[in-house]
């Protein structure tokens, strides 16, 4: 078993697509698989998407394994990966950035107004214009 263990690892994640929605999936809240479907709505989220109905399904682990059909052996090697944990701590941070972004803008821009120091203006106008400073 412990050979089996080492080849494993030296190969990567099997299955590297399912196991990047394993890793989405394993970071969305619990508590958004218990919303219903109008508060999800509220909560911007796209409830037509299919791949999001599938993930707000499962509920449980053996929920997923049955939907994307992933053996009981597979999960828990993921469940102990190191690569599925960085996945997982990516989307997390991503959605936090996310969930943040719109007061960061705002400051940003506020400071930028109020200070209008020539980094902050050029960064703005790189952030939100799509401006490029001139090839030398």
């Amino acid at each position: 078993m412990m050979k089996l263990d080492k080849n494993r690892q030296k190969r990567g994640i099997y299955k590297k697509n399912i196991a990047r929605i394993y890793a989405l999936w394993r970071s969305i809240p619990f508590i958004f698989r218990e919303l219903p479907g109008k508060k999800l709505t509220a909560l911007e989220c796209d409830i037509d998407n299919e791949m999001f109905k599938k993930l707000i399904e499962c509920r449980t682990k053996t929920r997923f394994r049955e939907i994307f059909k992933v053996s009981r052996g597979t999960l828990a090697e993921w469940d102990k990966s190191e690569e599925i944990q960085k996945m997982i701590d990516d989307f997390n941070r991503q959605s936090n950035v996310l969930k943040y972004k719109k007061d960061m803008d705002f400051q940003f821009t506020q400071i930028t107004m109020k200070k209008a120091d020539a980094a902050r203006v050029r960064l703005w106008y790189q952030l939100y214009m799509g401006w490029r400073p001139p090839e030398k």
